[in-house]
C-alpha cells in the first residue's frame, strides 16, 4: 500500500516479478508453513465463528452478516462445481442425462 492509500501499479509488477523467481516464491511457502503450524485453526473452528457472526443477535452491519454467511458457504463448499462423472464410452443420452439428472421413461 502506496502513501496515498492505495497499491500503484509497480508495486503490483514488481511483486509479481519476484513471485516469479523460484527461490522466492520457494521461500514465501516456507514462511506459510511456519505461520500455518503457528496458528492451528481448524474448518470446523472457522465454520463456528462465521455462522455465528451470520446468525447473532445485535449485529445491525448487514455486510457483516452477509460477509460471515459467504464464509460459511465457501467453508462448506457450497461454491464449488459439482463433478459429473461422463465417460468417453458414454452416448449422447447418457451424458445428457448425467448433466440434467432427467430420468429416462423406464427409469420413472
Amino acid at each position: 500500500m502506496s502513501v496515498y492509500g492505495g497499491e500503484s501499479d509497480s508495486a503490483r509488477a514488481n511483486g509479481a516479478r519476484l513471485l516469479a523467481i523460484d527461490s522466492v516464491s520457494q521461500y514465501v511457502k516456507e514462511l506459510q508453513a511456519q505461520a500455518k503450524s503457528q496458528f492451528t485453526v481448524t474448518r470446523g473452528e472457522m465454520l463456528k465463528l462465521f455462522y455465528t457472526i451470520a446468525i447473532a443477535e445485535g449485529i445491525e452491519e448487514t455486510r457483516d452478516r452477509i460477509s460471515a454467511g459467504k464464509e460459511v458457504c465457501r467453508i462448506m463448499g457450497f461454491y464449488e462445481a459439482e463433478k459429473l462423472k461422463i465417460s468417453a464410452d458414454d452416448d449422447v443420452k447418457a451424458m445428457l442425462q448425467a448433466i440434467t439428472g432427467a430420468k429416462t421413461k423406464a427409469e420413472k
